[in-house]
């Protein structure tokens, strides 16, 4: 995790430390969509309906989460930075680059280098990881390595979010 030695010199914040992290496999959703959020949350988006939910707070996430693991029996959970950054890092290597932000399980706050297998972050604080990027995004911060953070109440037109299944087999 974090920012090459090319990169940080010029354009990583100073808490995107370069440290290797060991993830166990992990089953991670496409973005969820506005339809699939209509059909849990009971909503009315009539709008690009196949096209990642938008302008959703980390709040109305955990509520999503909750309603979807009563209806399908399965657990999820949002990513954690740790495979955030590990999801990224795979799209951008195979062309895709994200045109959406994405809310993330962990806390914000700086790396803990020596917390390297599965990391989840710290239990308690104020502000919660987004990462990915969007149109608008300048060039320098469309890596994998970019650290952004909302407040659990925080929402924005370009922050959605996937995630992992915590179930061996098919999910969503």
């Amino acid at each position: 995790m974090g920012s090459i030695d090319d990169f940080a010199d010029d354009f990583a914040n100073e808490d995107e430390v370069l440290h290797k992290v060991f993830l166990s496999p992990f089953n991670i959703t496409e973005y969820i969509t506005n339809r699939q959020w209509n059909d849990i949350m009971g909503t009315n988006i009539e709008y690009l309906l196949d096209s990642p939910v938008r302008d959703i707070s980390w709040d109305e996430i955990q509520i999503f989460i909750k309603k979807l693991e009563e209806k399908t029996n399965k657990t999820y959970r949002l990513p954690t930075e740790a495979e955030l950054e590990y999801i990224l890092q795979k799209d951008y290597e195979e062309g895709i680059v994200p045109n959406i932000y994405e809310w993330g399980h962990d806390f914000y706050t700086k790396y803990n280098v020596n917390d390297n297998v599965n990391p989840m972050g710290p239990s308690t604080g104020d502000l919660r990881v987004i990462r990915g990027g969007c149109w608008y995004t300048v060039p320098h911060d469309l890596r994998s390595a970019s650290r952004n953070f909302g407040g659990l109440g925080f929402r924005d037109d370009d922050v959605s979010f996937r995630l992992v299944c915590l179930y061996k087999h098919s999910c969503l």
